[in-house]
């Protein structure tokens, strides 16, 4: 399984200071950038428009959340940004936290929301829709994205009703940060949930991570919602892997805010974390090669070996 690192950078502040770091982020193993202000969706587009303006490589992940555009809007914006970046756009899909009941309608609006966008970014003739939160007539996008209908899907949630709107949908599922074990619990949930849909191998899972100069113990929760690491790479190496072997397959990395910081996780942790899978897999890999050798080749080679023994 191969391994993904995505920069979650802290632009509330210093936008023009962060812009300026666009050239690093492409030369390090950061493959995504995720695009997430406090404020709001249009503002979310409006500067993943110019890190794709300023960009070649990277892919650009966009917060949108259902309840602060409509369905067409944020249809057509995003088509705009998948093409000017040829391809290299996702969404990450998010709304208000709620009550448990609000949850439940909050989500059900976040479906029929991606139901729409999914229908507008691949249908050739104007559509129409009368649902409980939208209502759309002769809604038609001209010209679509290279990526079509197939624009990742980020989502995130831990109740059943998330799990099962991820299942549905979700290309990636961000995790609630916790213990490997808890990890790996939940991967387990989100999988069976999405086999309902046929789906259960399609969805990659990103662990949210905060990275700082001290070592805090592997699962703990920090402020922003995300499992805290910290120390020499070594010690960083030792903390993520064992997500890793839970099933996590990309790692959003936030608290990497200078060059330094984030050229040192990336020519130092990230190679570290890399090749230590690879090592692990080989040894599967000829642990899976040992374990089925045919019975029938093993009592030849015994034979074999008996002969030798008795012709000397």
């Amino acid at each position: 399984m191969s391994i993904g690192f995505t920069h979650i950078p802290h632009i509330e502040d210093n936008t023009p200071m962060f812009l300026s770091k666009l050239g690093l982020l492409e030369r390090t193993c950061f493959g995504q950038i995720v695009v997430g202000t406090p404020h709001s969706t249009r503002e979310n587009i409006a500067l993943a428009a110019e890190i794709v303006r300023r960009t070649t490589s990277v892919r650009v992940v966009v917060a949108v959340a259902p309840t602060d555009i409509l369905p067409v809007d944020a249809a057509s914006a995003i088509t705009e940004l998948d093409r000017a970046s040829d391809g290299r756009i996702s969404v990450r899909l998010v709304s208000a936290q709620a009550t448990p009941s609000c949850h439940v309608a909050a989500v059900q609006q976040m479906d029929e929301f991606v139901v729409l966008l999914k229908r507008l970014w691949s249908n050739d003739r104007p559509i129409s829709h009368e649902g409980r939160f939208y209502r759309l007539e002769d809604a038609y996008l001209p010209l679509k994205g290279p990526q079509g209908a197939s624009i990742p899907l980020w989502t995130a949630g831990a109740s059943g009703t998330s799990r099962q709107f991820a299942g549905r949908h979700a290309n990636v599922a961000e995790l609630m940060p916790g213990s490997p074990d808890t990890v790996a619990e939940e991967i387990a949930r989100v999988r069976t949930t999405a086999g309902q849909f046929g789906r259960a191998n399609k969805i990659r899972f990103v662990l949210p991570v905060e990275a700082g100069d001290s070592g805090t113990d592997a699962g703990q929760a920090s402020a922003v919602d995300a499992v805290r690491i910290g120390g020499t790479a070594a010690e960083m190496v030792t903390a993520l892997h064992p997500y890793v072997s839970a099933g996590v397959s990309e790692f959003a990395i936030a608290g990497l805010n200078g060059y330094a910081s984030i050229s040192g996780f990336s020519w130092q942790v990230a190679p570290l974390l890399r090749n230590r899978n690879a090592v692990d897999g080989h040894r599967q890999n000829i642990a899976g090669t040992l374990l089925t050798v045919p019975h029938s080749q093993f009592e030849h080679r015994q034979d074999v070996s008996r002969a030798a023994r008795r012709s000397h």
